[in-house]
């Protein structure tokens, strides 16, 4: 994908956050709903997204194998993170027509049950092994040279590896149950090692991998060089999440359990770790109101009356939800 498309693709995306945000800004109020934690967040991803897929980082990759490593270690393990935690479920259904808008709100409702309930488990391992099947298969010699010969392959090659790990992301930060916490922070750790796995093994083979780079001087140094990269820029961007996650965790289990001497709200900081998978559970245009006293006008937009605002539109988000 050339520079111009990567650049125009981010503007938009950006662009459709920035509408959804300030419609429901205007709504609930500045800064409710879509924290401008979130915003920032997404906002950073965006950021990795054209800093790692254009200018002197995407130029050298052309011909250094460890550069674009640390392109594939920016998108998985920098970019997805912060784009989940951007809350953009929330925040881009509002950029969207009336219309549209009610049918993204349908499908918010379907995903925040099936996130929610016994279903969370499944979901997670299969996003898990769907992301960890993607890197492996796109770094095998053959997919990887087919990638690098044809753009529209090496475009896909990027999305497969960015919306693969948003997706668990997603699925990560989705579930609102106190053992959907520690499974979280093992399915984190879980990605760190098959990306040090492959670092590893990358940096220990005797010989290139890629027919593209073999003939290039000082082709096994830059492989080793790749490998370190994704094994240990990866695992520590990783290491990062899964601590932060874990906290979150500990913050969670003193606020709720008896004794713990927990406030009755969520610490800033923890409640945005949290955001980007609460806001699947958010109140998208058309969901019902719990009580029944929801306030429609004709694009099915109204907010009920008498309760927090964070409430009405992010549901049952323990963490997000009493943050103002």
């Amino acid at each position: 994908m050339s520079t111009a498309s990567v650049l125009a693709l981010v503007a938009a995306t950006a662009c459709a956050y920035g509408v959804g945000a300030t419609r429901v800004w205007r709504r609930a109020g500045p800064g409710r709903v879509v924290h401008r934690g979130h915003v920032a967040a997404f906002g950073a991803g965006l950021a990795v997204v054209a800093l790692a897929l254009t200018g002197p980082l995407d130029a050298g990759a052309e011909g250094s194998l460890s550069l674009h490593m640390l392109q594939h270690v920016l998108l998985i393990s920098v970019a997805a993170p912060l784009l989940v935690m951007g809350a953009p479920m929330t925040a881009l259904p509002w950029a969207l027509p009336p219309g549209p808008r009610q049918v993204a709100g349908r499908w918010g409702r379907r995903l925040n049950h099936s996130f929610s309930g016994r279903a969370w488990p499944w979901w997670t391992a299969a996003a898990l092994a769907t992301h960890v099947v993607a890197v492996w298969a796109w770094h095998a010699p053959a997919p990887y040279d087919a990638a690098r010969a044809h753009p529209a392959l090496h475009a896909l090659e990027h999305a497969c590896f960015l919306g693969t790990a948003a997706v668990l992301w997603w699925a990560v930060l989705a579930a609102r149950h106190r053992a959907a916490f520690g499974l979280g922070v093992l399915v984190v750790f879980a990605t760190a090692l098959q990306g040090t796995l492959l670092g590893a093994a990358m940096t220990l083979a005797g010989h290139p991998w890629y027919p593209a780079y073999a003939k290039a001087a000082g082709a096994v140094e830059d492989q080793q060089v790749a490998g370190v990269v994704m094994w240990a820029v990866g695992g520590l961007a990783q290491l990062v999440a899964g601590c932060a996650l874990f906290a979150a965790w500990l913050g969670f289990v003193e606020r709720t359990r008896p004794g713990w001497g927990g406030g009755p709200g969520p610490r800033p900081a923890l409640a945005l770790v949290r955001g980007g998978g609460g806001q699947i559970a958010a109140r998208l245009p058309g969901q019902d109101a719990g009580d029944g006293r929801q306030h429609e006008d004709q694009g099915a937009e109204g907010v009920e009356h008498g309760h927090d605002v964070d409430a009405q539109l992010l549901g049952h988000d323990v963490l997000s939800t009493r943050e103002q």
